[in-house]
């Protein structure tokens, strides 16, 4: 007798210890568990800020099919492709610069992607619902840099939706496929802007203080191009270059070392552009800069401006009167 009682509350104990089911049903059972993605062959960019979608492809899939579950009942969604991720959510990096990736699905019926999933994710479930399955696929391109490049692109993934664990459904796995790849059109973004001056020196001479009191110092002029790649607009995109450095105010650049042994006092460099504005320090100040031409793979611009020694305040003194300053190129 008492080893059948031992062995009662052993089979007890394994019964307790089995998982409790999920309690589901199907509202509308899905006819498929799997759909093709078809990507198109192209696709044209739209303007977007930094973390907007550029451009979107969107495919009904599935009828509407709905699952009741109980509350704290969990849905996953995972998604591979073999990407590395960005530093935006869910977007994954691609091979072309400064375009990322993004699968979401609706479960509107009517595809609204207010209302919808992301790869991956969860979802919980709230008390009793009536959430769709995946009703749209959305494949999403991504802007994730200020560069943008163009070309091919592969969107080859598999994301799936998987029914809380052991609902007992049949199909437990919606899955969705894509192997296709998309040529991005782009008519709106440079790819690249660089110069071909990395360094540009403007010998400023030598300047007699009493030049500088009198406000008589000769002005240098200094230039440089930049050249832009990535697309051939039939009007040139506006570009726009601010500076960075010692600056208390637009166009006054100060000494390097200002203050320190050795160094000129009471003297700042003054910078105007070829068309009498002062440089600007700031982005907000930004200038535009003046398209040249147009090359087989790129859109030249240029930037000419003038450099003076100034007045500053207070005594003058001499020493010597160097300064360096960073152009930045704004093409948002």
């Amino acid at each position: 007798m008492r080893k059948i009682l031992i062995l009662f509350f052993a089979l007890g104990s394994m019964t307790l210890a089995e998982p409790a089911l999920s309690y589901c049903y199907w509202g509308t059972q899905p006819k498929n568990n799997t759909y093709q993605i078809n990507i198109p062959s192209s696709l044209t960019i739209k303007p977007a800020p930094v973390g907007g979608v550029l451009a979107r492809h969107s495919q009904k899939v599935g009828n509407a099919e709905a699952i009741f579950c109980t509350q704290g009942d969990t849905a996953n969604m995972t998604i591979s492709h073999g990407l590395q991720p960005s530093t935006i959510p869910n977007v994954y990096q691609t091979n072309v610069p400064g375009i990322g990736i993004r699968v979401v699905a609706s479960r509107s019926i009517l595809g609204e992607q207010s209302d919808g999933y992301s790869f991956p994710g969860q979802f919980v479930f709230s008390g009793w619902q009536t959430p769709y399955l995946p009703t749209y696929i959305y494949v999403e391109y991504v802007r994730t840099g200020v560069a943008v490049g163009s070309g091919l692109v592969t969107a080859s993934f598999t994301a799936k939706y998987i029914l809380p664990s052991n609902s007992g459904l049949t199909p437990s796995v919606m899955s969705y496929i894509s192997t296709g790849s998309t040529k991005l059109e782009n008519n709106v973004y440079f790819s690249s802007c660089e110069s071909q001056e990395p360094t540009k020196t403007v010998p400023m001479g030598k300047i007699a203080i009493s030049n500088i009191k009198s406000s008589t110092t000769q002005e240098q002029r200094f230039s440089f191009e930049v050249r832009c790649r990535g697309m051939q607009p039939t009007t040139p995109l506006p570009m726009k270059i601010y500076f960075e450095g010692d600056s208390k105010a637009s166009g006054l650049l100060n000494l390097t070392g200002a203050g320190q042994a050795g160094v000129a006092q009471g003297v700042a460099i003054e910078l105007q552009n070829d068309k009498g504005s002062k440089l600007p320090f700031n982005k907000p100040g930004a200038i535009n800069m003046d398209w040249q031409r147009s090359e087989i793979d790129s859109e030249v611009y240029r930037f000419s401006g003038v450099a003076r020694y100034a007045a500053s305040g207070g005594e003058i003194k001499a020493g010597k009167a160097d300064a360096t300053m960073t152009y930045v190129l704004d093409y948002n």
